[in-house]
């Protein structure tokens, strides 16, 4: 939902309108969260790879 949120110093916004611009802020937090969430799981999941490869690699017994 796209809504024109230009408040001016002498006009109060309404309640509907800072419900609605608290909506979408919520909501782009939360993919934003959950971008953040998704690329940090995966460059853990690239560095525990990598760890366990050069372990392999420093100790090859150690299968």
């Amino acid at each position: 939902m796209i809504i024109d949120y230009k408040f001016s110093s002498d006009i109060e916004p309404t309640d509907e309108q800072l419900h609605l611009l608290m909506q979408d802020v919520a909501a782009e937090v939360k993919e934003k969260a959950r971008k953040s969430d998704k690329q940090f799981f995966e460059q853990l999941q690239q560095l525990l790879h990598r760890a366990k490869k050069q372990q392999l690699i420093n100790n090859p017994e150690a299968k």
